[in-house]
């Protein structure tokens, strides 16, 4: 290797260090996100109690829920349902029950609540994180993660209620008299015709007279 050679790789591999000096260094930047925690407000699913989960109205038409969101940047829906329950005590089988009414809103961190419409019979509120009123398969069977809180109550069987049905209009046919009695009829008809038309003839006479 000549002396010329030797020089051009000398400069080739300075001229490398210096652009790796100067380049800055590249971070690759993950982004976590964010962490909330959803809570109900309370400790047991009663209604009305210092530890309760859920407060009634005075005319039991409705049911209210308390919960608190903690976290950073949080931005959680939360939904509150009530059913149509087979008794007011557990409310099973959850296949006969109906989803009545449900409220549903999206909230950052702090305490928040939300309200909803009871039906006047046996019923379950629940209080559930997500912005679905049912389960993956339109029923009240939430899973673990996203149930906060049930409520059951109620005095009386729920009736189920369908809309009055209007019969079709048809028209009457007339009653059928029968052959004899419209042989009658064409009769009667006949003797009066006849009358008239003799009683015609009887004035044209009298006139004729005159």
């Amino acid at each position: 290797m000549n002396t010329l050679q030797r020089t051009s790789i000398s400069i080739v591999s300075a001229l490398s260090l210096v652009s790796l000096a100067v380049a800055p260094a590249t971070v690759s930047a993950t982004t976590t996100p964010a962490t909330c925690t959803v809570k109900a407000v309370g400790t047991k699913n009663t209604a009305g109690n210092s530890d309760s989960r859920f407060t009634l109205n005075s005319a039991h038409t409705t049911a209210t829920a308390s919960f608190t969101i903690s976290g950073d940047n949080c931005n959680e829906a939360v939904t509150i349902a009530s059913w149509q329950a087979p008794n007011g005590e557990k409310g099973r089988p959850y296949s006969e029950q109906k989803l009545f009414s449900h409220t549903t809103g999206t909230f950052n961190s702090g305490t928040h609540s939300l309200t909803v419409t009871l039906p006047d019979c046996y019923y379950q509120v629940d209080l559930v994180r997500g912005s679905s009123a049912t389960d993956a398969n339109g029923g009240p069977e939430y899973n673990t993660s996203t149930i906060l809180g049930s409520l059951h109550g109620g005095t009386q069987t729920c009736t189920p209620t369908t809309p009055p049905t209007t019969p079709p209009t048809t028209s009457q046919p007339l009653p059928d008299t029968g052959a004899g009695t419209n042989i009658f009829v064409l009769s009667a008809i006949a003797a009066i015709a006849g009358y008239v038309f003799s009683y015609v003839r009887k004035m044209r006479g009298a006139k004729s007279d005159v």
